[in-house]
C-alpha cells in the first residue's frame, strides 16, 4: 500500500476498496476476506538482512504465525 501525500491510498488496498463497493449489493449478505500482510512489504528489509543478517519489526512475538499473500 502507498500513502500519497495528499493522504490517498494507492495500489492493493485501492483496488481492494473499488472491488468491494461494486460487489457490496451483489447478494443479501456478502463478506469480504482481506489477507493479514502482503509478501511485499518485507522488500523494504532486504538490505538491512544483507547487511546484519536480522530486520526490525514490531511483529511480536517472534513465532507468531502471520497470514501473507504474494500480489
Amino acid at each position: 500500500m502507498h500513502i500519497s501525500l495528499t493522504g490517498s491510498i494507492q495500489g492493493e488496498i485501492l483496488s481492494n476498496h473499488a472491488a468491494e463497493a461494486i460487489l457490496k449489493d451483489a447478494a443479501a449478505e456478502v463478506v469480504f476476506v482481506r489477507c493479514a500482510y502482503f509478501m511485499e512489504n518485507w522488500a523494504m528489509n532486504v538490505e538491512t538482512i544483507k547487511k546484519a543478517g536480522f530486520f526490525f519489526t514490531t511483529l511480536t512475538p517472534l513465532d507468531y504465525a502471520l497470514p501473507m499473500v504474494s500480489g
